[in-house]
Protein backbone atom coordinates (compact mmCIF):
# COMPACT_ATOMS: atom_id res chain seq x y z
CA UNK A 1 0.00 0.00 0.00
CA UNK A 2 1.11 3.17 -0.59
CA UNK A 3 -0.24 5.73 1.35
CA UNK A 4 -2.38 7.10 -0.94
CA UNK A 5 -6.61 6.82 -0.78
CA UNK A 6 -6.01 4.92 -4.47
CA UNK A 7 -3.19 2.40 -3.51
CA UNK A 8 -3.87 -1.37 -2.05
CA UNK A 9 -2.36 -3.99 -1.17
CA UNK A 10 -2.42 -6.86 -3.65
CA UNK A 11 -5.55 -8.77 -4.22
CA UNK A 12 -7.46 -6.20 -1.22
CA UNK A 13 -9.31 -3.38 -1.57
CA UNK A 14 -7.95 0.75 -1.72
CA UNK A 15 -8.94 3.28 0.60
CA UNK A 16 -11.69 4.62 -1.64
CA UNK A 17 -12.86 1.52 -2.40
CA UNK A 18 -12.95 0.65 1.08
CA UNK A 19 -15.09 4.33 1.80
CA UNK A 20 -18.19 3.28 -1.05
CA UNK A 21 -18.33 -0.08 0.62
CA UNK A 22 -18.34 1.36 4.06
CA UNK A 23 -21.15 4.02 2.17
CA UNK A 24 -23.49 1.32 0.96
CA UNK A 25 -23.49 -0.08 4.11
CA UNK A 26 -24.47 2.92 5.38
CA UNK A 27 -26.87 4.19 3.35
CA UNK A 28 -28.13 1.02 3.65
CA UNK A 29 -29.46 1.50 7.33
CA UNK A 30 -31.70 4.38 5.59
CA UNK A 31 -33.93 2.18 4.90
CA UNK A 32 -34.63 0.32 7.78
CA UNK A 33 -38.29 0.97 9.49
CA UNK A 34 -38.30 4.06 11.41
CA UNK A 35 -37.12 4.42 14.95
CA UNK A 36 -34.49 1.64 13.69
CA UNK A 37 -31.11 1.35 15.51
CA UNK A 38 -28.97 0.16 13.82
CA UNK A 39 -25.55 -0.98 15.05
CA UNK A 40 -22.67 -1.30 12.53
CA UNK A 41 -19.32 -3.12 13.38
CA UNK A 42 -16.12 -3.35 11.50
CA UNK A 43 -12.52 -2.90 12.22
CA UNK A 44 -10.99 0.72 13.29
CA UNK A 45 -9.19 1.27 9.44
CA UNK A 46 -13.27 0.96 8.29
CA UNK A 47 -14.55 2.74 10.52
CA UNK A 48 -12.13 5.40 10.38
CA UNK A 49 -13.00 5.73 6.94
CA UNK A 50 -16.33 5.89 7.02
CA UNK A 51 -15.85 8.52 9.98
CA UNK A 52 -13.23 10.59 7.47
CA UNK A 53 -15.43 10.53 4.74
CA UNK A 54 -18.56 12.10 6.43
CA UNK A 55 -16.29 14.95 7.84
CA UNK A 56 -15.64 15.76 3.81
CA UNK A 57 -12.06 14.53 4.54
CA UNK A 58 -10.55 12.05 1.83
CA UNK A 59 -10.42 8.45 2.55
CA UNK A 60 -7.03 8.21 3.92
CA UNK A 61 -7.53 10.79 6.74
CA UNK A 62 -8.68 8.27 9.29
CA UNK A 63 -4.91 7.68 10.12
CA UNK A 64 -5.31 10.57 12.01
CA UNK A 65 -8.46 9.61 14.09
CA UNK A 66 -7.70 7.76 16.53
CA UNK A 67 -10.31 4.87 17.21
CA UNK A 68 -9.26 2.49 19.44
CA UNK A 69 -10.50 -1.21 20.19
CA UNK A 70 -14.07 -1.19 21.12
CA UNK A 71 -14.88 2.35 20.95
CA UNK A 72 -17.65 3.69 19.96
CA UNK A 73 -18.99 6.36 16.66
CA UNK A 74 -22.40 7.27 17.10
CA UNK A 75 -23.72 8.86 13.50
CA UNK A 76 -26.97 10.72 12.65
CA UNK A 77 -28.67 11.47 9.59
CA UNK A 78 -30.34 14.50 8.84
CA UNK A 79 -32.28 17.15 6.77
CA UNK A 80 -31.90 20.40 7.60
CA UNK A 81 -31.61 23.83 5.62
CA UNK A 82 -29.39 25.39 8.06
CA UNK A 83 -27.20 22.62 9.29
CA UNK A 84 -25.11 20.04 7.03
CA UNK A 85 -27.80 17.80 5.41
CA UNK A 86 -26.40 13.91 5.32
CA UNK A 87 -24.65 12.08 7.81
CA UNK A 88 -23.09 13.59 10.38
CA UNK A 89 -20.61 12.80 12.77
CA UNK A 90 -21.95 13.09 16.86
CA UNK A 91 -19.02 11.23 18.53
CA UNK A 92 -16.71 8.91 17.13
CA UNK A 93 -13.90 7.05 19.24
CA UNK A 94 -15.26 7.32 22.86
CA UNK A 95 -14.04 4.41 25.68
CA UNK A 96 -15.51 5.78 28.54
CA UNK A 97 -17.28 2.45 29.02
Amino acid sequence: MDGTINGRIPQGESMSEMAARMHQALNACLELPEGSRPLIVSHGMALGVLLSTILGLPANAERRLRLRNCSLSRVDHQQSVWLASGWVVEMAGDVAH
